[in-house]
């Protein structure tokens, strides 16, 4: 049997410019003892690697200004949510060094306790002004406690358009399960003003801003791809999906949540369904195909819309 690892290629092949990197760390000295395969797919990185050697294996990847700068912020703090990075020397030269985790992304909304808590020891830890006054912030990527208008005008902008795609597509056959769509668009768009108020106005915390199963892996789970975490924001953004369904998760990130222990609960749960709102909106205006020409097309279009229903059914069914 051929294995992945025999379908591998030796390391002197990498890029000159990726290779050099990569031999002048004490990680790879030896670089001719080591063998890599291209990894496509997803991300902006043109080098992405799995990298092998006799008893290890390592995910390889070239990172943009702004993850190289969140993975050096989640390494010096000691946390978890992340793998862990194998050479700083390399990060500070853009290239991330991880272990190899193989397997499957979750197929569900339902997360592991130990990413929930570990999300809420991320926030608590960077919202540390400390750590931003010592390591500025690139720009774009920033510490901040207040709505610069961003958070409020794209609310209201991408709901709109996000509306105006549900119309698109409900002509293209797709009820009864964009009836359910848009009977939540309805309800949003009644208390949009509102909604775009209070969740500019909600506590802010760092965020990954692409919390999606697509980005978690792992036993335990580690949240991976870090390139569009900017800085801080309505703190409760990247969650709310995976936070309503599973009995006691919502209470989970409570507890280890410095914001959340700030407030009572019925404050705390109202956040929560703000941002669960915010993340409809975002869905609408970014997550949905409108190419459904064909039936294959409008099955699986469908089928996604199924799936991630599941959560927003809850905004009507709370009293906001």
């Amino acid at each position: 049997m051929i294995t992945t690892q025999d379908m591998a290629r030796p390391a002197t092949e990498l890029p000159d410019e990726f290779r050099v990197k990569l031999i002048a760390d004490p990680l790879f000295a030896n670089l001719d003892l080591w063998a890599f395969l291209p990894i496509h797919g997803g991300g902006v990185s043109q080098h992405t690697y799995r990298m092998f050697s006799t008893n290890r294996e390592y995910f390889v990847k070239e990172v943009t200004y702004n993850e190289k700068y969140t993975l050096q912020l989640l390494h010096r703090a000691g946390l978890k949510i992340a793998t862990a990075v194998h050479s700083t020397r390399l990060l500070e030269q853009g290239v991330l060094v991880t272990d190899f985790i193989g397997g499957e992304r979750p197929r569900t909304k339902r997360l592991q306790p130990s990413l929930v808590h570990n999300y809420a020891v991320m926030q608590n830890a960077l919202n540390d002004r400390s750590l931003f006054d010592q390591n500025p912030t690139p720009s774009g990527c920033k510490y901040t406690d207040r709505d610069d208008g961003f958070y409020k005008s794209s609310l209201v902008e991408n709901f709109r358009n996000g509306r105006g795609y549900l119309q698109v597509l409900s002509g293209k056959y797709l009820p009864p399960i964009l009836d359910e769509y848009n009977k939540i668009a309805d309800y949003i768009e009644d208390r949009l003003d509102d909604f775009a108020s209070e969740f500019s106005a909600m506590p802010f915390a760092w965020l990954h801003n692409d919390f999606r199963e697509d980005n978690i892996l792992g036993d335990p789970q580690r949240l991976i791809d870090w390139g569009s975490s900017y800085g801080h924001g309505p703190f409760l953004t990247d969650l709310a999906p995976f936070l309503v369904d599973e009995p006691g998760t919502f209470e989970l990130f409570v507890q280890g949540s410095d914001i959340c222990r700030s407030v009572d609960s019925s404050a705390a749960k109202r956040w929560l369904m703000i941002s669960l709102a915010a993340r409809f909106v975002e869905f609408i205006k970014f997550r949905i195909d409108l190419n459904v020409g064909d039936v294959d097309a409008r099955q699986a279009c469908r089928s996604y819309l199924e799936y991630e229903y599941f959560p927003f059914r809850h905004l009507i069914s709370y009293s906001l």
